[in-house]
């Protein structure tokens, strides 16, 4: 069959004892909504049924073995497909802009889920992934916007950078201890993902992992995680409580950068934790912008609760507890606060934040709350 009569096909069977469909058989044949594949067909190339837009239902035999990369991609019309049972992977591309597929089962004979398999599969909803599946590739389910939940079976060791990007409906996902490496970017704006426990044998959380999941309101990191990648959290605004574990030895810039409900952070790393700050790293420290947060930091047996060293309210412009109104509460507050309080005069001193507990007077009371807080001990300043 030549390939400039295929273009005008409407239905098509496929004779028994053909063995092959080539590289782009069925390519762009738009008018195309049937066909049927013997069990003689071993093989299905590469691009076969390329923006084949008229193809509703497919029945792939259990005796094809192989169906090549981009085969069905862009088959937007396309809601069910039966896949071989004797199917080893599911190919790069496979489905990616299959827009109308709503539902598919992975038989047990497929190793790995190859880069963009499903990428913009916008009306898949459910998905079974079969325990002989070791790796999903890259961007493999990227864009499955209408996907809800998914079990990642315990045979599977490999989450690839950016597969599950954009999975905006995706509120359930369970992850088994087998999986040792979650790429960056794997979850990024999973904004419907509410829970996740991240497997005993991840070392690295990375880059953009959970950037803007935004109803993230529960999140185990364990033991044994060394690193946290940067903006890893960026966004997890229903984040409310989170514990760094001791094994953490590198955090990177901005993790938890607009997370406004993240109340309390344990750190049990050593690196110290710098609160107040967006934009600025430094060595052997790591910073929080959000003003509420408080942070318990355990180290060598000590102990220490503060919150934001600018946390508190403001009068005239100024936060409470900035003595001499320069934008900052450093130490130079403490001391000019002391000396109005031993009687000197001609000094550079706001009254209004000089009063730090907002009580109506400027007293003892005020210099032993903003010493508390220059100390890092965790105090109020100003009206609440």
């Amino acid at each position: 069959m030549q390939k400039r009569y295929v273009k005008k096909a409407v239905k098509c069977i496929i004779g028994d004892g053909i063995v092959q469909i080539p590289d782009s058989m069925f390519e762009s044949c738009s008018g195309l909504s049937e066909i049927d594949i013997p069990d003689s067909v071993t093989s299905i190339g590469k691009s076969a049924f390329f923006r084949n837009s008229g193809l509703i239902n497919v029945d792939i035999p259990d005796s094809v073995i192989d169906v090549g990369s981009l085969a069905f991609s862009d088959c937007t019309h396309l809601k069910n497909i039966k896949l071989s049972n004797n199917m080893v992977q599911i190919k790069p591309q496979l489905f990616e802009g299959c827009y109308s597929l709503s539902n598919v089962t992975i038989p047990n004979s497929v190793k790995s889920i190859g880069y963009c398999a499903f990428e913009n599969c916008i009306s898949l909803n459910n998905i079974t992934i079969p325990n002989s599946v070791t790796k999903i590739e890259f961007a493999a389910f990227y864009n499955c916007s209408s996907l809800n939940s998914i079990i990642i079976p315990d045979s599977v060791e490999k989450i690839e950078f950016a597969a599950f990007y954009n999975c905006s409906g995706l509120s359930n996902i369970t992850i088994p201890d087998s999986v040792i490496s979650i790429e960056h970017s794997a979850f990024y704006n999973c904004s419907s993902l509410n829970n996740i426990i991240i497997p005993k044998n991840i070392t690295n959380i990375e880059q953009y992992t959970f950037y803007n999941c935004s109803s993230l309101n529960n999140i185990t990191i364990p033991e044994g995680v060394i690193s946290i990648g940067d903006v890893a959290f960026y966004g997890c605004d229903s984040l409310n409580n989170i514990i760094i574990p001791k094994s953490v030895v590198n955090i990177g810039q901005n993790i938890f950068n607009y997370c406004k409900n993240l109340k309390n952070v344990t750190n049990n790393s050593s690196i110290k934790c710098e609160l107040g700050s967006i934009n600025i790293y430094g060595k052997g420290k790591w910073y929080l912008d959000n003003t509420d947060t408080i942070v318990t930091e355990i180290s060598n047996g000590q102990t220490a609760v503060y919150r934001n060293p600018n946390e508190g309210g403001t009068v005239g412009g100024f936060k409470y507890g900035d003595i001499n109104s320069d934008g900052i509460i450093d130490v130079s507050d403490g001391v000019i606060l002391k000396k109005h309080l031993a009687g000197m005069k001609e000094l550079n001193i706001n009254m209004e934040t000089s009063d730090v507990n907002a009580d109506g007077e400027i007293n003892i009371q005020d210099a032993i709350i903003l010493l508390k807080h220059l100390a890092g001990i965790n105090v109020i300043l100003g009206k609440q």
